[in-house]
């Protein structure tokens, strides 16, 4: 506003100046707002990888711990199986296995009879405690709808077990086929 004792030039600028400093304020909270939703999309993205990493650490140590007996590296491998971890349910056998039998055979198998490896276990039969090379029997049920018995030799290495041998059969009959 205007005053007698001011020029009416200086009103003008005093209101071209507050009008350009709100300009500036308004620019100045556009851009932290972009930032801080940046930000967040940031944070967020890096929450759910690391959500993400911790899962499949946790589901990869659950695996080991499951080591420290024969029937929980079995349970570890049919579940990788019906997840769709080949590489994980690969790395539960022993090393002699994978000397014979390589990582990327055991992954055409699985791929070309996906039916055959998404089981649900209907039953497991656990061998003496004292055997040294425990053979467990599963029976499961396929996607597929037909009911197998597959048999799982173990053997313990460095304080955890392995699986060092695996045959699958139809359910009823044992036809000793190597997978």
């Amino acid at each position: 506003m205007h005053t007698p004792q001011q020029p009416l030039w200086l009103a003008g600028e005093a209101l071209d100046a507050v009008a350009s400093l709100r300009r500036w304020d308004q620019a100045r909270q556009q851009r932290l707002r972009r930032a801080y939703s940046t930000l967040l999309a940031i944070s967020l993205s890096a929450f759910a990888l690391m959500v993400l990493a911790l899962v499949r650490a946790g589901t990869l140590d659950t695996a080991w711990q499951e080591g420290s007996n024969p029937a929980g590296v079995v349970r570890a491998h049919l579940e990788a199986l019906n997840r769709g971890q080949v590489r994980q349910a690969y790395e539960l056998f022993s090393e002699n296995y994978r000397r014979k039998n390589s990582y990327v055979a055991f992954q055409m198998l699985v791929r070309h009879h996906p039916q055959v490896f998404h089981t649900r276990l209907l039953g497991l039969v656990h061998p003496p405690a004292d055997s040294e090379h425990p053979v467990i029997e599963t029976r499961l049920l396929a996607a597929d709808g037909k009911r197998y018995v597959a048999r799982f030799t173990l053997v313990e290495n460095s304080g955890r077990w392995w699986i060092d041998d695996l045959r699958w059969s139809a359910m009823g009959r044992f036809e000793s086929r190597e997978i």
